[in-house]
């Protein structure tokens, strides 16, 4: 997905459930006019972690996603919202959450029919601008990353478009069945886990900002 060039955008981070922030927010920005209709001159991305907060309720993630399918035109999906969309056995033990909703309740009804309409993706471009959850770490495209599966689908002269595609086709592969993609959800050892490189949904800024000091050891 790639935003328009010639319209205004909005990003929006972390919601984690708030709805009314996040109701708020789209409304000062002018995404959202008074009479709840979308502003169709705004383009409105929000970059993962909609669901699943500290303040968690169902209702709050109910009414996030509702407002999502509403007006949100690109939808990211963030670490926290995975177990939620897919179960957390389809994505590992790290992504286990305690707010699972129950199978017959609305929350799980609207994960699933959000999910069947492919409104999460995995990744967005504007202009040369790459837009993932967490960022995308370099080590996936300046070679360093060799031997470690999916390294060589990246090269430091795609393009930030041409990535999201790449990423978006692995998240799509991911969703429906596919096996673990490190490049997805690799845990770096900045954030505790045991891979030289993160994944778009647990990347860290201090690994894209300052990069490496040394090759990182296999």
């Amino acid at each position: 997905m790639r935003a328009p060039e010639d319209t205004r955008i909005v990003v929006v981070s972390d919601c984690h459930g708030d709805a009314e922030g996040l109701r708020e927010l789209l409304l000062k920005t002018e995404a959202t006019l008074p009479d709840g209709t979308k502003n169709s001159d705004v383009w409105v991305c929000q970059i993962g972690d909609l669901i699943d907060g500290s303040n968690y309720t169902l209702d709050g993630d109910y009414e996030c996603l509702l407002l999502s399918e509403k007006y949100v035109d690109c939808q990211i999906v963030g670490n926290h919202d995975l177990p939620l969309i897919y179960g957390p056995r389809s994505w590992g033990p790290t992504f286990s959450s305690i707010h699972i909703p129950s199978p017959d309740s609305p929350t799980a009804d609207l994960l699933q029919k959000l999910a069947e309409k492919n409104h999460f993706i995995a990744a967005a471009s504007w202009r040369d601008v790459l837009i993932t959850h967490a960022g995308f770490d370099p080590g996936w495209t300046d070679g360093i990353a060799e031997g470690i599966e999916g390294a060589n689908d990246f090269d430091i002269s795609d393009s930030a478009e041409k990535i999201a595609e790449k990423l978006n086709a692995r998240f799509a592969r991911r969703s429906n069945g596919g096996s673990y993609d490190p490049v997805l959800e690799a845990i770096s050892r900045i954030r505790g886990g045991h891979s030289p490189f993160g994944g778009i949904v647990w990347s860290h800024l201090e690994e894209m900002v300052m990069g490496y000091e040394e090759y990182p050891e296999f």
